[in-house]
């Protein structure tokens, strides 16, 4: 890494420093427009983005995602959990790449994230001895398997 780098940053994160304005912003005037036009500030930095934990009401919660190529924008919601967890937007990234890296399309990864991320949480809170700082993912993988076994006999009765 050379000084300038050290100094002043990468350019992505100078990119990422002149969006955090609007991100503060976000919890004052969320709607969907708002939303679409930060996916498109976010798509200069890379051609398919997606913002999560997207809710526009108290009851529901998400994640909205832009194909800049497309032009195309898509939004899923689910449940919204009162209660904060640490690690879940981990669960929600490795979720939608592993989904990506097996095929699905950028919405479908993103439905599994959403759903596979509300069942971690689900799994957390229904067991009384949970720590507080993270979210017992391992016991929502059965879960998940059962969803990529779906997807994947899907697919095969596609190919035939």
């Amino acid at each position: 890494m050379g000084f300038f780098s050290k100094m002043f940053g990468s350019y992505s994160d100078r990119e990422l420093k002149s969006i955090y304005p609007i991100v503060d912003k976000i919890e004052a005037m969320a709607d969907e427009a708002f939303v679409q036009v930060l996916l498109q500030k976010l798509s200069h930095l890379a051609p398919r983005v997606v913002l999560t934990g997207v809710s526009f009401d108290d009851d529901r919660l998400g994640a909205m995602s832009y194909d800049r190529t497309t032009g195309r924008y898509f939004a899923y919601y689910n449940e919204k959990v009162h209660a904060g967890f640490h690690g879940t937007g981990d669960i929600f990234t490795a979720t939608v790449l592993g989904a990506m890296m097996q095929g699905r399309t950028l919405e479908q990864a993103v439905t599994l994230a959403v759903d596979f991320t509300l069942e971690c949480i689900r799994c957390t809170c229904a067991d009384p001895a949970a720590s507080w700082y993270g979210v017992e993912f391992e016991k929502a993988l059965p879960w998940l398997a059962r969803q990529n076994n779906a997807g994947a006999e899907l697919q095969m009765s596609l190919h035939r």
